[in-house]
């Protein structure tokens, strides 16, 4: 007896289509590392196409099949760094079990970083408020400690919209900051202060929160492609 259409096992994904997909996953990649060397040389702000095509070793056929202009380019290469600096804070975050110590060691690890490597701030620098809305892993770690710190009753604000909004305003501003003064090797600890005071907590316990040891975080080199 024949099995009912309806019932018939699904067929397996076409191994040219699988292996297609992951050909456009490396050659993405490799655009966006060779774009990680350029803007190391030139800054987070300049053209790069033509100096990526030549790092990546790739047509500009082969280019603008995956990228349509320098900014959609650069907005691919910012997401990347941004998730990729969270990916290195994260786990240094969740060692604490109070939200707000999570939020003010979040907030002095990015800042340490971009302030020992200019180049990746100037990189973040460039995230807009779309790389931080919902979806993002920024806002995604963010949102979770913010959210545990209002149901703890840590933090004394209306939603975590403000909340949120009372933490990624002056960090995205410090990120800005950096790159056009110098900012003292305190920075990250005296905003951190700041914020968590804004965030309702006592003078006593942000200066206290702010001040707890945090291991030191490296970047590793950004890989050149073969």
């Amino acid at each position: 007896m024949r099995t009912p259409p309806d019932t018939l096992p699904d067929s397996p994904p076409d191994h040219r289509t699988r292996v297609a997909m992951e050909r456009r996953r490396k050659m993405r990649r490799r655009l966006i590392e060779s774009a990680f060397v350029v803007l190391a040389r030139k800054g987070a702000h300049a053209a790069v196409i033509e100096d990526v095509i030549a790092e990546a070793g790739v047509s500009r056929g082969t280019f603008y099949n995956y990228f349509q202009n320098n900014e959609q380019l650069l907005d691919a290469v910012t997401a990347k760094i941004g998730d990729y600096l969270m990916q290195l804070v994260d786990p240094v975050v969740r060692t604490q079990e109070d939200p707000a110590a999570r939020v003010a060691s979040g907030i002095r690890l990015c800042l340490r970083a971009a302030l020992a490597y200019p180049q990746m701030a100037q990189l973040v620098s460039r995230m807009d408020w779309q790389h931080a809305a919902p979806g993002g892993q920024p806002h995604g770690y963010l949102a979770r400690d913010v959210e545990a710190g209002l149901r703890a009753g840590r933090f004394k604000v209306a939603n975590a919209r403000l909340a949120t909004d009372l933490v990624l305003g002056p960090v995205i501003s410090a990120f800005h900051a950096m790159l056009h003064e110098p900012l003292p090797p305190a920075y990250p600890e005296d905003l951190a202060q700041g914020i968590l005071l804004g965030l309702g907590l006592s003078r006593t316990e942000a200066r206290q929160l702010s001040q707890r040891p945090l291991p030191d975080i490296s970047l590793a080199p950004v890989p050149k492609p073969a």
